[in-house]
């Protein structure tokens, strides 16, 4: 029976010379095995992925919005929030990209040392599972956050007490080298500074 409706997809000519016109069975005569109303919940990376590009536009659409009745800080922490609570590997790197945008979210309203904790529990959490290009990625949040504020000595402590994942995007590691490197420069070691800043 199913092939039988995959065969329903019949391309005809038409008879005045024009090319070729597809005609498409209705969606009812698909196969059942298709299914048809699949829910977040059995692709969660799907809908996790949709509602990160949704925040991306709604940030590139600030302006040109009436966004008063709703906080993007807040759609972005219930982004974080399901996506740690659905703790799959698979969406390591959404995750750390939403984690991205809720921090500078909080940095463009000055609120970054707000979101110190979360920070820190999700870096925690991510050496643990292993996850990279979470562990990167927070890295650099958390070296930012130290840098926005002018805490060098605990940027430093981070520095020193932290060791950069081997296994990164080339972007992450360009982000370690110029926050290092301004550390660095800060700390009157140019030599160093000069070189991290040059290889970033």
């Amino acid at each position: 029976r199913a092939q039988q409706e995959v065969e329903m997809v019949d391309v005809e000519e038409k008879q005045d010379g024009k090319s070729p016109q597809a005609q498409v069975a209705p969606a009812e005569a698909l196969p059942s095995s298709v299914p048809s109303n699949l829910t977040e919940a059995e692709l969660p990376g799907g809908g996790a992925y949709i509602r990160l590009m949704i925040l991306i536009w709604l940030m590139d659409n600030e302006r040109n919005l009436d966004l008063s009745s709703l906080k993007l800080t807040e759609v972005a922490r219930e982004l974080v929030d399901r996506l740690q609570k659905l703790n799959q590997r698979s969406l390591d790197a959404i995750n750390a990209k939403g984690l991205f945008y809720y921090s500078l979210l909080h940095e463009r309203e000055v609120t970054l040392r707000s979101i110190r904790p979360l920070l820190y529990r999700s870096c925690r959490t991510s050496v643990l599972k292993q996850d990279r290009i979470s562990q990167a990625t927070l890295l650099n949040l958390l070296l930012r956050n130290y840098l926005y504020y002018s805490e060098y000595d605990l940027a430093n402590k981070l520095y020193s007490k932290t060791q950069f994942p081997d296994t990164r995007t080339n972007a992450e590691f360009a982000k370690y080298l110029y926050y290092i490197g301004r550390l660095k420069a800060v700390q009157l070691e140019y030599s160093d500074a000069y070189s991290r800043l040059t290889q970033a």
